[in-house]
């Protein structure tokens, strides 16, 4: 297995990791905002879906279904 010699790393100052430990709750923040408005519209979809009865729950099937279905947003 090849290793990198350590020495090709860069060594960070410690106020520089200090300030980049600090933002990272910020950046958490942002990350949630970002990432979590994206749930919206698929909430929404899904209610829609719901509200005119076209989601339903199956019970334990017998035979196994042969189809698979997706969807990404």
């Amino acid at each position: 297995m090849n290793e990198t010699p350590r020495s090709l790393y860069a060594h960070l100052p410690e106020d520089l990791i200090k300030k980049m430990l600090d933002a990272v709750p910020r950046t958490v923040g942002k990350m949630e905002d970002m990432l979590g408005s994206q749930n919206e519209p698929i909430n929404e979809a899904i209610n829609a879906l719901d509200d005119n009865g076209l989601i339903c729950e199956l019970g334990p099937q017998v035979e196994p279904i042969d189809s698979v279905m997706a969807a990404d947003g």
